[in-house]
């Protein structure tokens, strides 16, 4: 939201805007912007997300709950709508010209197996590498990140966090018992976003992809 409210050209003018019909909360929308040159409404729904590739068309979350088209398609199919519907037009600004759906984030590539990009990615989307615990390369190290730096690994490295070995890592991981991101060094000192999974992670992942071919 931030770097959106820096584009000259724009003004936000609601965020996180529920939407009521009487008592009962349809929904909210992320954001509406005011375009000064154009003089008119846009609707931006934003997102950050960070998904693991598990199967060519399914991405999920750290929570397997959450996937890449899940998120893709509720954007398209109920927030726009959203902005639309009679009883949202009391909480607008003016009349809706433009939507956009804005989802900023990374995506994991599984290191045992090729996959291609989800639909709707785009071309030169930011890119990890996630790993089981028994494939985390044994050779390098790396930083692990706590969830409330997921968003912001560059304030993670401002505090000059200490690095891990793999075998460190795995027994966090183990003790935690829940995906961890990770910045992993590199030979030339590069840093590189990647997660380590537990076993119950990806069991709860298959049971998703599992559901999710059959609706």
């Amino acid at each position: 939201m931030a770097q959106v409210a820096q584009q000259p050209e724009v003004e936000i003018v609601e965020r996180n805007l529920a939407i009521r019909n009487r008592t009962r909360t349809l929904g909210e929308l992320d954001a509406i912007l005011w375009h000064k040159q154009k003089q008119e409404y846009w609707h931006w729904e934003l997102t950050f997300k960070h998904y693991l590739g598990f199967a060519e068309d399914f991405w999920p979350g750290p929570n397997p709950s959450d996937h890449f088209h899940r998120k893709y398609h509720r954007g398209l199919e109920h927030q726009f709508p959203l902005a639309h519907h009679p009883a949202a037009q009391p909480f607008l600004p003016g009349p809706i010209k433009h939507q956009h759906l804005l989802s900023r984030g990374v995506l994991y590539y599984p290191a045992g197996y090729t996959l291609p990009p989800p639909a709707g990615a785009h071309p030169q989307h930011l890119r990890g590498t996630w790993w089981p615990l028994e494939q985390l390369p044994k050779s390098s190290n790396y930083l692990i990140l706590k969830k409330k730096y997921w968003l912001n690994a560059a304030q993670f490295l401002a505090l000059k966090p200490i690095l891990h070995t793999a075998e460190s890592v795995i027994r966090h991981v183990h003790t935690v018992n829940c995906p961890t991101m990770l910045l992993m060094q590199h030979a030339t000192g590069e840093l590189s976003p990647g997660f380590v999974v537990p076993d119950n992670w990806i069991s709860n992942a298959q049971a998703r992809y599992t559901q999710t071919t059959r609706e």
